[in-house]
């Protein structure tokens, strides 16, 4: 990923990165994406369009793990 100021700082091309990135994530057909990056969790799922979910690794791994 790139840090929050790189985002802020070339905003178009960090969005059209992640276009890019939610046409590849697409193309998997996977329902959940998991990335430890804070910025990237919160770019991935405004990109998203509500076509897949995004997560937390750690938070996933602690629900869906630790809990059971």
């Amino acid at each position: 990923g790139f840090n929050g100021i790189t985002k802020l700082k070339h905003f178009f091309t960090m969005l059209n990165l992640y276009k890019k990135k939610r046409k590849n994530i697409m193309s998997t057909r996977v329902h959940l994406v998991l990335t430890s990056c804070l910025g990237c969790e919160v770019a991935l799922k405004i990109c998203s369009l509500g076509k897949y979910k995004v997560d937390d690794f750690t938070r996933f791994l602690a629900k869906n793990i630790c809990d059971k």
